[in-house]
C-alpha cells in the first residue's frame, strides 16, 4: 500500500511502531473522519464530504438505515472473517493475543482516498476522533480505499494480517502476503492457484523474493498437508451482503487451516527465541527488523517444525522441501530442536 505523494514512508514508519506515538499529520486525516459504524470488534470510520469522502456511488443507502451499504458490506465481511478464522478455524482472535490483550478494545477501520487497496498496521495507536469528542482510545488499524469495488476480498486480506500481527513479530512479505492470499481464497473454498514446492536452492531463494506471488507455494503446502475431514469444514455463514443479497462465503471446503494455524503458533514461538538471542523485548522490534532477511533462517526452522507436525513426510515433494529448509536454515536451528509439542 502507498499513500499519496510522500506518505508511503510516513505510513510505513507509523504502522510499524509498537507504541502509541505516530506522526501527527498521519493521524489527522483519520481523526477527522466524521462517521462511524460499529459492528462487533470493529469501528469503521468514514467521511461523506471532504478529501476522503466516499464517492457518491459508495454513499448509497438503499436499506435506509443511515449507513452506506458499502460500509455495511465491509463490516459484514469482517465479521464473517472473525467467525471463520476464530470461530471455525481456531485462530486466536487478534485482540485476544498476548500482544494486544488488555491494550486495545477495537480494530479501527479507516476509509481513505489512497492509491492502493488497503493495509493493516501492527502498532497500538491512540486516536482522538474530533467528531466524537476527542476522547482518547487505543486501537490497531486497518486502512481501506474509500473506493473499493463491491465484493472486494481486500477487507478479509487485511484482517488476516491482523491475525498475523497478533501472533508474531515477523513480517517478511513472502510469508505475510503469501499466506494472506490463502486467507482470501477461503471466500471461494480455499482453492487458490498452486505451484510446486521449491525443489532447488535457487527455487527457494526465488520464493523468498516474492510477495503476493508466494501464495501459490503456500496453497500447495495447504493441499499437501491437509488432514482429511478435520481440515475440510463447510465454509458457510448466514451473513449476506446488503448490496447483492449474496452470501459472504460459498458452501465449499476450505483447505489448510490446520496447517496455517500451526504455522502462526510456530512463528510466535520462534520470534520469542529470536528476541532473546538479540536481547530485544518481544513486542519492541523496529520495522526493518521485522522485515529483515536475517529472519528467514528462523522462519525456515519454524516452517520445518510445522511441516513435521502437519504434513505426510513420505511424499517426495515434502521430503525434498524439508531438506532444503534444513540446509537454508543452517546454524539457526541448532539447539532449537523440533517443536513437536502440539
Amino acid at each position: 500500500m502507498r499513500f499519496r505523494k510522500f506518505w508511503p514512508w510516513v505510513a510505513l514508519l507509523c504502522f510499524s511502531l509498537g507504541t502509541t506515538w505516530v506522526y501527527a499529520g498521519w493521524k489527522t486525516a483519520r481523526e477527522q473522519l466524521e462517521h462511524v459504524h460499529i459492528v462487533g470488534d470493529f469501528r469503521l470510520f468514514y467521511s461523506t464530504e471532504g478529501e476522503n469522502a466516499l464517492p457518491a456511488e459508495r454513499q448509497k443507502d438503499l436499506n435506509g438505515n443511515g449507513i452506506p451499504d458499502f460500509v455495511e458490506d465491509v463490516g459484514i465481511q469482517l465479521i464473517a472473517g472473525i467467525e471463520l478464522f476464530t470461530g471455525e478455524f481456531g485462530f486466536v482472535h487478534p485482540l485476544h493475543t498476548d500482544r494486544y490483550r488488555d491494550k486495545v478494545q477495537y480494530i479501527d477501520v479507516h476509509f481513505l482516498e489512497m492509491e492502493g487497496k488497503g493495509s493493516s498496521g501492527d502498532g497500538v495507536v491512540t486516536y482522538r476522533y474530533e467528531a466524537f469528542g476527542g476522547t482518547p482510545s487505543r486501537a490497531i488499524t486497518i486502512t481501506l480505499s474509500n473506493n473499493l469495488r463491491t465484493g472486494s476480498v481486500t477487507p478479509l486480506h487485511e484482517l488476516f494480517h491482523a491475525y498475523q500481527n497478533g501472533a508474531t513479530m515477523f513480517k517478511n512479505r513472502w510469508y505475510t502476503e503469501g499466506t494472506a492470499r490463502w486467507a482470501e481464497s477461503t471466500l471461494s473454498g480455499g482453492k487458490g492457484r498452486q505451484s510446486s514446492l521449491p525443489a532447488t536452492a535457487g527455487d527457494l531463494e526465488e520464493w523468498l523474493s516474492k510477495t503476493y506471488g508466494a501464495g501459490r507455494v503456500w496453497n500447495r503446502l495447504a493441499r499437501l498437508c491437509s488432514r482429511g475431514e478435520e481440515d475440510y469444514p463447510r465454509v458457510e455463514s448466514p451473513l449476506r451482503y446488503v448490496t447483492t443479497g449474496g452470501p459472504v462465503f460459498v458452501e465449499k471446503p476450505a483447505v489448510g487451516f490446520v496447517f496455517f494455524r500451526t504455522l502462526l503458533a510456530q512463528f510466535g514461538r520462534m520470534d520469542k527465541r529470536v528476541s532473546a538471542l538479540r536481547g530485544r523485548p518481544i513486542y519492541d522490534w523496529e520495522e526493518a527488523e521485522q522485515r529483515s532477511e536475517m529472519n528467514n533462517p528462523y522462519l525456515m526452522c519454524a516452517l520445518r517444525d510445522t511441516i513435521s507436525l502437519q504434513c505426510p513426510r513420505d511424499q517426495q515433494e515434502i521430503s525434498g522441501f524439508l531438506y532444503l529448509l534444513e540446509v537454508f536454515a543452517g546454524d539457526a536451528c541448532k539447539g532449537l530442536g523440533n517443536d513437536n509439542d502440539q
